[in-house]
């Protein structure tokens, strides 16, 4: 980050994100930066480097907080590596967003339902959406209670 002169709130926030910045005399969105950043790692350490990090860091956390999490952003074939690893994939649909990044495309067939976010939309919908997609996941796969999630304001 630092080497790019970005902070926390430019790589974590979707404003942050739209944030245009100067790189070797070149404008880009730090969306952009960011994916071409890691179109480069996933060339050079494989298209599984970013999901096979992520169970790597979650290998190391406590059983109780290994239980449930969720992964906010997938690309390529992601979704297939947490599919095939028990997991449940989301898609989030907000109306009017396109995808404008190639690496922005990700496998859908595997996606196991569909939350839409609209705008105005409250966050008991959400919840209700969530609460559904839980449910499916838990049936799914024999579980009998359903796990509460849980949203940050």
């Amino acid at each position: 980050m630092s080497l790019y002169g970005l902070t926390w709130d430019m790589v974590s926030t979707q404003s942050g994100k739209r944030t245009s910045v100067e790189v070797c005399g070149a404008i880009s969105t730090v969306r952009e930066l960011m994916g071409e950043l890691g179109c480069l790692l996933e060339a050079k350490h494989g298209e599984f480097f970013f999901p096979e990090q992520a169970m790597r860091h979650i290998a190391r956390l406590d059983p109780e907080a290994r239980r449930c999490f969720s992964f906010a952003s997938v690309r390529g074939r992601q979704p297939v590596f947490y599919r095939e690893r028990g997991g449940i994939v989301l898609e989030v649909r907000s109306p009017g967003r396109d995808v404008h990044f190639h690496f922005d495309s990700f496998d859908k067939s595997v996606v196991d339902g569909v939350i839409l976010n609209a705008p105005g939309m409250g966050d008991e919908e959400i919840i209700r959406q969530v609460e559904g997609a839980l449910k499916y996941y838990n049936q799914r796969n024999g579980k009998e209670k359903v796990l509460a999630p849980s949203l940050s304001p």
